[in-house]
């Protein structure tokens, strides 16, 4: 063989080569968008959902209901449209109303709730009635609550508002942010 000719084998085997490397790169990235596509669908959906979670010793922990909800197993968490949830302590006989337009429940049992954020205390004696705001995080087992956005905290007579929150809905303890305003209105 010549050089001219071997130089021209060898030119083909390069070409061949460098093409079955672009067809197995568009394989791999189309089978790597395929699997993108699967990851965002969700594992199961409901719509109109209740459900119930109880604790280990049969008591009721919490109630959620939502307009619709879709879990993603391989992500880790489960996104909700306008949920609602209940929420027992032992501590007190009368639960929490939480509610939202957007949720968002982790694994680990953290609660992230977007939009038009209310909690609701539902004995109508508590300090604390209502706390208002765009974003929370709750930890639905230990039940604390965060927030570094601003707050209206109301109760009889009082309106508190404040940047941020951190609050134990178990204990009944609040701890307001940054202080922006406090309005007492004494009762009649």
């Amino acid at each position: 063989m010549n050089r001219i000719t071997l130089s021209i084998v060898l030119l083909f085997a390069l070409l061949a080569w460098l093409g079955s490397q672009i067809f197995i790169e568009d394989d791999s990235s189309a089978r790597s968008e395929l699997n993108n596509a699967e990851q965002l669908k969700p594992n199961y959906q409901a719509f109109a959902m209740h459900s119930v979670l109880y604790t280990d010793d049969g008591r009721i922990n919490h109630e959620v209901f939502a307009q619709q909800m879709a879990h993603y197993d391989k992500q880790g968490y489960t996104l909700f449209t306008q949920p609602s949830y209940v929420i027992y302590t032992e501590n007190r006989k009368n639960p929490w109303q939480i509610s939202a337009l957007e949720g968002k429940l982790t694994d680990d049992q953290r609660l992230i709730l977007e939009q038009g954020v209310v909690i609701q205390s539902t004995d109508d004696n508590g300090l604390v009635q209502t706390m208002q705001t765009s974003y929370i995080e709750l930890d639905l087992t230990s039940k604390d609550v965060v927030s570094q956005h601003p707050v209206t905290i109301t109760g009889d007579n009082y309106m508190i508002q404040s940047k941020g929150i951190k609050a134990n809905l178990q204990s009944n303890t609040f701890e307001i942010g940054e202080h922006v305003e406090t309005t007492f209105q004494p009762s009649l």
